[in-house]
């Protein structure tokens, strides 16, 4: 990891990522992890809103999702680093999870968004949208159970 703006963001690629993924939700504990892929307006924020800030640190991963953010990561030795567009990235994990009993959650953004970007596939997923809202003035932690 690399931190930009007080953020600590994937140094790696979207295969990495998806492997660092998949590894810890096999683990035998298990866990609800939190990924973003956070843009430059989303670390600027972080930057100027200390919650919103504190959300973004609390994520197991924060995916670097535009150039601006991998430019700085490489400045600051990520040479590695490669832009993780989140609907890659998504795309990518629901379709290396299909064969595990992994439970996917996109929060945010419209369900048809969802539906029409990542699951152009057959796999069946759910989709709990808006069900975590990140607006930085009304952030929360919901429970989920599994």
């Amino acid at each position: 990891m690399v931190q930009v703006l007080q953020v600590e963001l994937f140094e790696r690629d979207i295969p990495s990522a998806v492997s660092l993924m998949l590894d810890r939700c096999q683990a035998a504990e298990k866990q609800n992890l939190l990924i973003s892929a956070s843009g430059a307006h989303g670390l600027v924020t972080a930057a100027q809103d200390a919650q919103f800030r504190l959300i973004l640190q609390s994520f197991f991963i924060n995916l670097p999702d535009g150039m601006p953010s991998v430019w700085v990561g490489r400045l600051k030795g990520a040479q590695r680093m490669q832009r993780c567009y989140g609907p890659d990235f998504f795309r990518e994990v629901i379709l290396a999870s299909a064969p595990y009993p992994i439970r996917h959650y996109f929060c945010g953004g419209k369900e048809s968004l969802c539906k029409i970007n990542l699951l152009k596939t057959d796999i069946d997923c759910l989709i709990k949208s808006n069900k975590f809202n990140l607006e930085h003035n009304h952030a929360t932690y919901p429970e989920y159970s599994n």
